[in-house]
């Protein structure tokens, strides 16, 4: 089973908003993408 999990975090109305993006396969993860970062 593969999975792609997308958050959004909204922590203030000035700061940034926060993307998270996550890719499961058999409930491990192993992808990760941080817009902070700006990497996977």
């Amino acid at each position: 089973l593969e999975q792609a999990k997308c958050e959004c975090h909204i922590f203030n109305g000035t700061e940034p908003v926060q993307h998270l993006n996550r890719y499961v396969y058999k409930r491990e993860e192993n992808l990760r993408f941080h817009s902070d970062l700006g990497e996977f």
